[in-house]
C-alpha cells in the first residue's frame, strides 16, 4: 500500500479490493485506492467525499456504501454511495 493507514475499511468489489478513507499518523484520509490482486498493484479510485475513519462500508447491488466514522475526532453521521 503507498501510504500506511489503519482504521479504515476494505470490500470487494469487481474482482479488485477497494482500500477507503482510514487514519495515518496524523492524518484522516478521503483517498481510495483499487488493488488487485492477481498482479498485485494499486491503481487510484475515487476518494470521498469527507475523510474518515473507524466506519462501515458495505457494496450492495454495485455499489459502495461508507457510513458514519471520525474525521479527525469528529463524529460523522454521514454516508456516502459510489
Amino acid at each position: 500500500m503507498p501510504a500506511v493507514r489503519g482504521v479504515h475499511a476494505a470490500v470487494l468489489f469487481n474482482n479488485s479490493i477497494i482500500i477507503i478513507g482510514g487514519y495515518g499518523g496524523f492524518t484522516t484520509f478521503s483517498s481510495c485506492l483499487q488493488y488487485n490482486p492477481s498482479n498485485n498493484t494499486f491503481l487510484p479510485f475515487p476518494s470521498l467525499n469527507t475523510a474518515r475513519s473507524g466506519f462501515a462500508a458495505a457494496v450492495v447491488v454495485n455499489k459502495i456504501y461508507v457510513a458514519g466514522g471520525y474525521d479527525n475526532g469528529a463524529l460523522l453521521s454521514s454516508i456516502e454511495v459510489f
